[in-house]
């Protein structure tokens, strides 16, 4: 009999099953598949990345999308694009233009 370098380590806490893996440690959560790798929380919903790291969480939604939350803010990069939501006001950086809508209002700075 050989026995296996790391084996697999599956525990199962309240119907959660938690596994781990090489100090991995993979959780799933009514089909949450939440996985910690070195104190980074990445978690897997329906196809949507998530992960927190030191207190920040990054999203990465299909198609290149980059969402994160940092202390309220939602800063989106789409494509290049940096797309900020502070406040319910909207900012977007295109090429370094600052493009602010507020309201409604379109306000754009350029160049300062």
């Amino acid at each position: 009999m050989v026995l296996k370098k790391n084996p697999p380590i599956r525990t199962t806490v309240c119907g959660y099953e938690r596994t781990t893996v090489c100090g991995y440690e993979r959780t799933t959560v009514c089909g949450y598949e939440r996985t910690t790798v070195c104190g980074y929380e990445r978690t897997t919903v329906c196809g949507y990345e998530r992960t927190t790291v030191c207190g920040y969480e990054r999203t990465t939604v299909l198609c290149g999308y980059e969402r994160t939350t940092v202390c309220g803010y939602e800063r989106t990069t789409v494509c290049g694009y940096e797309r900020t939501t502070v406040c319910g006001y909207e900012r977007t950086t295109v090429c370094g233009y600052e493009r602010t809508t507020v309201c409604g209002y379109e306000r754009t700075t350029v160049c300062g």
